[in-house]
């Protein structure tokens, strides 16, 4: 029996691998011209490797395999990209000085750009190389997809179509992917009768106070060099109080951004983020994240605290025993829901137990035969329906509050974590359970553990 040799190509077709079974005595060898016809035969034809088949015929051996040919792998093509020259954070971190105070006079989240200004810059993509494997066959390359470019008014794409260009004076973020410039309205002293109120459809910078009564609305960011007093801001982005917030109990800041105040006093607010300040004092506060009291002080006293999140404090409470409810590991909206759903099925319940003894009362008189009139007999079809609608809105609290419920149940990692003291008088609830302190703890993280609260060194 002669030399012969074996092709096995996988199916991807980029190898070609071949092995050789040794002949008899006598047997006749294979040449270099035998090897490259019987590649042939089975359709090897490109990226055959010489220098293989020479190794093979200097070193025959039996029990190995030889790759005599390999294809060339298609390169694959790079997608077009976009290069921002805009600020794409949307975080709010005050500066710490070296003795611990927090500078305020530092935060400028707004991108200030002039018409001309480059918001961003698209590169082009890149062609692939096609490939080929080993049968002959091109494997065609993918080539790269171009960027697109998402952008609002104000703005203009360059004749190359390579740029994004600012046309206005005005405020630069980014929503998404999609590029906005919006005016920046800058009110040169306080928001007061000089000014009215405020409505406007970028972001806001008060170089003075916000004063009491007066509201600012506003899709961008809010700035307010000074103080907040017992005012209203409503806005789509970002919040930040220079000079604090003294809500006098009327006071109200609500935005999908986060909020950062030198202080929060006797007002509520809700943040879709982060909420950061040095002390927050008997007032209603939720933020979507987590609370972070900051500073020296880092005081939390008295009124009620929620977040998703975790707190950090130095000091929670005070030695008087201020009553300081806190509430962690759960959405404050969708625990707002739950509580709002408890009261309105009340208030369902009462209505079906009145209209279901009405009705009840005309089933009644028709089974022993009683002839209603034509006034008892709307009445009797009006409770009928208003029955049946309301047990299907119980229906549906009861599922949704179950659904909610649920997740309140779920584990979470938050904790409350206090460097300093937290004092008596302080409720820390974390999720459905709750821990009402009976004496003032140093130094203390509290988390969720096994259905209890429990304390943990820092």
């Amino acid at each position: 029996m002669d030399e012969f040799m074996n092709v096995y190509i996988p199916g991807d077709q980029m190898l070609a691998i071949c092995t050789f079974v040794q002949p008899n005595e006598g047997g006749t060898l294979m040449t270099e011209e035998d090897i490259r016809k019987v590649l042939s035969e089975n359709g090897v034809v490109y990226g055959i490797k010489d220098d293989a088949i020479a190794r093979f015929l200097a070193d025959r051996k039996y029990d190995e395999e030889y790759i005599f040919a390999v294809g060339d792998e298609m390169e694959q093509g790079k997608n077009g990209e976009i290069q921002y020259h805009i600020s794409t954070s949307h975080e709010i971190v005050p500066k710490m000085k070296a003795d611990g105070s927090v500078d305020y006079k530092d935060l400028n989240l707004l991108n200030s750009v002039q018409p001309g200004f480059v918001l961003a810059t698209m590169t082009a993509p890149l062609s692939g190389k096609d490939g080929k494997n080993v049968v002959g066959e091109v494997i065609p390359a993918v080539s790269g997809k171009p960027a697109v470019f998402s952008y609002g008014k104000n703005i203009k794409v360059s004749e190359d179509g390579m740029k994004l260009i600012s046309e206005i004076t005005g405020n630069a973020s980014i929503v998404g992917n999609k590029v906005f410039v919006s005016e920046v309205l800058e009110v040169a002293a306080d928001v007061d009768l000089s000014t009215g109120n405020i409505d406007f459809v970028g972001s806001v910078h008060v170089h003075g106070n916000v004063k009491g009564g007066f509201c600012i609305k506003a899709k961008g960011e809010v700035i307010v060099d000074g103080v907040v007093e017992d005012a209203v801001i409503h806005c789509g982005g970002n919040v930040i109080v220079k000079q604090g917030v003294h809500g006098m109990g009327r006071g109200e800041i609500i935005t999908k951004g986060n909020i950062c105040a030198k202080f929060i006093e006797s007002a509520t607010v809700s943040a879709g983020g982060v909420i950061e300040s040095e002390s927050i004092l008997h007032s209603q506060v939720d933020a979507k994240e987590f609370i972070n009291l900051i500073g020296k002080k880092g005081l939390l006293i008295g009124g009620r605290v929620q977040t998703t999140g975790s707190i950090s404090a130095v000091t929670i409470g005070n030695e008087m025993g201020t009553t300081t409810l806190i509430e962690i590991g759960f959405d404050p909206k969708m625990k707002k829901e739950y509580d709002e759903i408890r009261g309105r099925k009340i208030e369902i319940k009462e209505s079906i137990e009145s209209v279901g003894m009405i009705v009840a009362n005309y089933k009644m008189k028709t089974k022993k035969g009683v002839k209603l009139t034509e006034e008892q007999t709307k009445e009797f079809k009006q409770c009928l329906q208003k029955l049946q609608f309301q047990q299907k809105i119980l229906a549906d609290m009861e599922k949704k509050e179950e659904t909610i419920k649920e997740l309140l149940k779920k584990q979470t990692t938050a904790g409350v974590s206090v460097t300093g003291t937290v004092y008596p008088g302080t409720t820390i609830s974390i999720k459905d359970i709750a821990l009402s302190l009976k004496a003032k703890e140093d130094h203390t993280k509290f988390v969720s553990d096994g259905g209890e609260i429990i304390k943990k060194p820092l």
